[in-house]
Parts: C-alpha cells; sequence; structure tokens
C-alpha cells in the first residue's frame, strides 16, 4: 500500500480499529495474540505506558506518517521519511491520551496533523555539531570557514563552545593545562578527559549550526556539509596530496600496516612496512599561503554549502549549488577509494551529478563551456582530444565497468586514475566558481549557456 492510496481519515479509522481489535482480542482470545505476536507485539506509547495495537493499525500509523512527509517539503527537508512514520506513532499516542473514541472525522485529521507538526517543531531545535580533522599542521595557519563550516584551531574551538554554552564550562581551563604541556597533580575531571578524548591527536575541530532538522536528518546533513568543505580544500591539490586532509569518518591517527609473503623455496620473508601520516608538509608558511591563494573557490564552496544546509536556501541558484555539493560528495568518495577502478566509476558518477544526468554527451558539453575547449581540442600532453578524454571517462570507465561492460580487476583502465581525477577536479572548480556569479534561472540547461559569459567576468576579478 502506497502512501497516497488512502485519505488521512480512511489511515486514521484503520489505525483507530487497530487499537480497538488488539484490546478484544487481548481480552477474549489471548492465544490468537500471542500466536500472532510471538515476540514483541506493536505497541502505542501513551502518557501513562502503552497500548497494544494490530500490526495493520500500526502500519496504518506507519503509512500516516509516510504521506505527511511525502505531501509536505518543508517536512520532507526536515525529517526521513521512517522517521516521519515513528513520529506517527507517537501523535497518535497523544490523540488516545486527549480522548476516549477516535474517529476518523475532519476534527482528528487536524488535531493529528497539528500534533505531528508540534512534535517535530520540538525535535529541531539548532544543534551544533563537532568533528575533530586532520588539516594543517604549520602553526601559522588560522582558523577559518568555508561558508557555514567553522574550522577551529583546537584552542580557538573552546572559546566557540564557550559561546554556544553561554558561559565557561568548569573544564575548559582542565584542557587548556592539558594541551599546553602542563604537569598535572590530579587526573582530569570526566568532562575534561572526555573532550580530550574526543580531539585525540586533532589540532582542527570542524564545527557546524543545523537549523529545522530533525535528527534522522541533522547528522548526516552536519557530516556531508563537513565533508565535502574538506574536499573542497582539496582541490587545489593533487590526488595524493589531497589525502593527508582527514574528514569525518576518514582515520586521523598515524597507522602502520605490514606485509609479508615468501617465494617457494626462499628461507627467508619479503616484509614491507607502511606508515600512514596525516600531514601535507611543505616549507614554512606554505601551508598557510595555500589557503591563501584559494580563498575565492572557498568563498564560492561555502555559498553552495550553505545552500545545502539551510532549509529554506536564499541563494541566487540552490539547485545548481546542491548539485555541486552531490558531485563534490562523489568526487570526495572517489579520492578516498582504494582501488582505483572503483574511484574512476565514482569520478564518472559526480561528472554525471553535475551535468545533471547527461552522460557522456553531457559531461562533454559542461567540459566544454567550462575549459573553452572544442571537443576537438587536446587536453592530454598526449594530444587526446577533449571528446576522447570524456568518452574513456564515462563509457568505457564510469558505464561499462559500473555495469559489468568491461571487466576491471587487474586489468588496465581506460585512463590514468591522476589524470581522471585532475580533470574532475578541473570542471568542479569552475562549475562552482561559474554558479556563484551566475544570476539567471535556477535551471541547469540555462545555466550551461551562460557559462561562455561568466567566464570572461571570472578572468578579469584576478586570483
Amino acid at each position: 500500500m502506497s502512501a497516497g492510496s488512502d485519505t488521512y481519515e480512511t489511515l486514521l479509522e484503520e489505525a483507530t480499529k487497530g487499537l480497538a481489535e488488539a484490546q478484544r482480542v487481548i481480552k477474549e482470545e489471548p492465544a490468537k495474540w500471542r500466536a500472532a505476536n510471538p515476540f514483541l507485539a506493536p505497541t502505542i506509547p501513551v502518557k501513562d505506558g502503552s497500548h497494544f495495537i494490530t500490526k495493520e493499525g500500526l502500519a496504518a500509523l506507519h503509512q500516516l506518517g509516510c504521506k505527511w512527509h511525502d505531501n509536505d517539503s518543508a517536512v520532507k527537508a526536515s525529517i526521513s521519511r521512517k522517521a516521519a512514520a515513528q513520529l506517527a506513532v507517537q501523535a497518535f499516542g497523544n490523540l488516545i491520551d486527549a480522548a476516549q473514541t477516535l474517529p476518523g472525522t475532519a476534527l482528528v485529521k487536524t488535531e493529528f496533523l497539528r500534533l505531528l507538526q508540534e512534535r517535530l517543531d520540538r525535535q529541531t531545535k539548532r544543534e551544533f555539531f563537532y568533528f575533530p580533522v586532520r588539516l594543517f599542521e604549520q602553526d601559522d595557519v588560522p582558523s577559518f570557514s568555508i561558508g557555514p563550516v567553522h574550522f577551529y584551531r583546537r584552542h580557538d574551538w573552546l572559546d566557540a563552545v564557550e559561546k554556544v554554552t553561554g558561559k565557561t564550562p568548569a573544564w575548559k581551563q582542565e584542557i587548556v593545562e592539558h594541551w599546553s604541556g602542563a604537569e598535572r597533580s590530579s587526573p582530569l575531571g570526566h568532562d575534561a578527559d572526555e573532550v580530550v578524548k574526543f580531539v585525540g591527536p586533532c589540532e582542527w575541530i570542524a564545527t557546524i549550526a543545523i537549523d529545522g532538522r530533525h535528527s534522522s536528518r541533522s547528522s548526516v546533513c552536519a557530516s556531508t556539509a563537513v565533508v565535502v568543505a574538506i574536499d573542497a580544500l582539496g582541490l587545489g591539490l593533487n590526488q595524493d596530496n589531497a589525502k593527508a586532509l582527514r574528514a569525518p569518518g576518514d582515520r586521523v591517527e598515524v597507522s602502520m600496516s605490514r606485509s609479508l609473503s615468501q617465494y617457494e623455496g626462499a628461507g627467508g620473508f619479503n616484509s614491507s612496512t607502511s606508515v600512514d601520516v596525516p600531514r601535507l608538509g611543505g616549507k614554512p608558511g606554505a601551508q598557510a599561503d595555500y589557503l591563501h591563494d584559494l580563498r575565492k573557490l572557498h568563498a564560492d564552496a561555502g555559498k553552495a554549502l550553505q545552500d545545502f544546509v539551510d532549509l529554506k536556501p536564499t541563494g541566487s541558484c540552490p539547485t545548481l549549488m546542491r548539485r555541486w555539493v552531490e558531485a563534490m560528495y562523489w568526487f570526495g568518495q572517489a579520492r578516498r577509494e582504494k582501488s582505483d577502478f572503483i574511484a574512476l566509476v565514482k569520478i564518472g558518477i559526480s561528472l554525471d551529478v553535475l551535468a545533471k544526468g547527461g552522460k557522456n554527451k553531457g559531461i562533454l558539453a559542461l567540459a566544454s563551456a567550462i575549459m573553452s575547449l572544442a571537443p576537438v581540442d587536446a587536453v592530454t600532453s598526449e594530444g587526446q582530444s577533449l571528446a576522447s578524454f570524456v568518452k574513456k571517462l564515462y563509457d568505457e570507465g564510469r558505464s561499462k565497468i559500473a555495469h559489468g561492460g568491461s571487466l576491471a580487476l587487474l586489468q588496465e583502465l581506460p585512463l590514468e586514475i591522476e589524470n581522471a581525477d585532475a580533470f574532475a577536479a578541473n570542471i568542479l572548480t569552475g562549475y562552482v566558481a561559474c554558479a556563484a556569479n551566475y544570476t539567471g534561472n535556477d535551471a541547469y540547461e540555462d545555466f550551461l549557456a551562460a557559462i561562455p559569459s561568466i567566464l570572461p567576468i571570472l578572468k578579469s576579478s584576478g586570483p
């Protein structure tokens, strides 16, 4: 049964019948009830405990929540479909608390929807999310922001937490002294110890505030925004160097791995050790210079991320900007991928998302516009044309590998992964720069047509 196949009234009636039928069967046919519910029977939470309900009645309530979710764009943005279904069960419990009988009338429907919205409003307070991350290790790089994502040096983060709290946390000074290397005669207090363990070896903490979203959406929204912001930081780096930037979900500690093998008949082993140190490196001041040089890109990425995070974005082209965020997410996952052939597939998906699912032709049109090149123009040192490059990337890479047309394990790829990565980074950078300076309709086709007129503006504005 789909969420749209019944009215609110008929679904409320079905839930009410399920409530009454459960009470009847429990009283008159307890063996039948136990047989139908051998484990946990479905219940409705109420003020003084809970009421049993039939599986059909519970399904009707879940369908009510899904219907409410699907028919209201604001609700859809605030809460997941699954969480909306659960919220409907809770709202029905509120109705039980308020009435002896629950006929499927318009009045009950109105009250039910009011209770649903009331519950959602109570669960969508502004929430601040914190993520320890690895960025720049040189001391002269200051705290900075990319749109709604703030990257704080850990001492600065303590000040940010103090502002959110509204007063100085009792544990703040303990942590300041601990991070400064001061000797202590006693262990850290519970709260200070929790914070120190949370931050771990990281010098940076990413912070973002999420408004108007239920917990089923807010944490994913927050972590996604931070991941994309960090991947945007890496757009000016090659694939290997960008891996030194570690986002939520990435390993932030120094780690070591060993391998051992042996040739047949050999008396000894072939052994190797590799150490993963998340570190950018560079001469003194290089990291601060890098951050400064890419300030325009980060400002443009910040606009896109703001449109992604806001329930009601105020940017001029939020759909175009959200498209970039989603494409960037795929690109970032490609850079994290250990297998080159899977990374190539993800790069192809990233560019396809950016080109509104236009596949080979769509990606070629977008790349031609952003790079100011004709399809026959060369894009590699070997003279490979843009059209040929995109065909190998999408048709022979993303499409054939992902759909099983080509086997890729232990095979040579149609493109070197480093070239595909650099190409995608170039297109993603150009797209967000053009979108940030675009003032037309929030439609991909109109944007694509406007890119040639935007590029001179970008060139004249300088780095």
